[in-house]
């Protein structure tokens, strides 16, 4: 009987990685960053489910942070995206009215400085190209490529 006590523990226990991960990413879900090679545009998203594993030309790079879906405006940071039609550019932004010209809101993608949350948050930084295209990274020294200008912080995510 200890025997298969012993084993089932084992079984249990080995599982339980996944099932915390599963727990972490439906309350706070990484940032997932796409990239178009023929458009040359980047999107961001929290649904696991928008792009998949790769549709409509977009391709899975990196996860670059997470959000969290539990927010209260209130009480936290909400990070929302913006579509531009004509260029086919997403951005991203914690202000809601404030946005470039040309791009309509598509929702809040999560929120990040929730408190009591007591997980370290690291800074988002946002790259510009005259192409329309944005590119959110959290490290500084990393640049996208040519063409792009650090904007500075664009908002904060928490670590992965």
């Amino acid at each position: 009987m200890k025997k298969y006590l012993l084993l089932l523990s084992f079984i249990l226990l080995a599982g339980l990685p996944t099932l915390l991960q599963a727990q972490q990413d439906a309350v706070m879900p990484p940032i997932k960053q796409y990239y178009n090679a023929t458009a040359h545009k980047h999107i961001y998203t929290t649904n696991p489910n928008e792009l998949g594993a790769g549709k409509d030309g977009y391709v899975f790079q990196k996860n670059i942070g997470r959000l969290n879906y539990q927010y209260n405006p209130s009480s936290g940071e909400v990070i929302y995206r913006f579509f531009n039609s004509s260029s086919g550019g997403h951005y991203l932004t914690t202000h809601v009215n404030i946005f470039p010209k040309g791009y309509h809101l598509e929702g809040p993608q999560g929120c990040s400085k929730i408190i009591p949350l007591q997980n370290p948050t690291v800074p988002i930084y946002e790259y510009y190209s005259s192409a329309y295209d944005d590119f959110y990274y959290s490290d500084q020294q990393v640049s996208p490529g040519s063409g792009y200008v650090l904007n500075g912080v664009a908002f904060t995510a928490y670590t992965l």
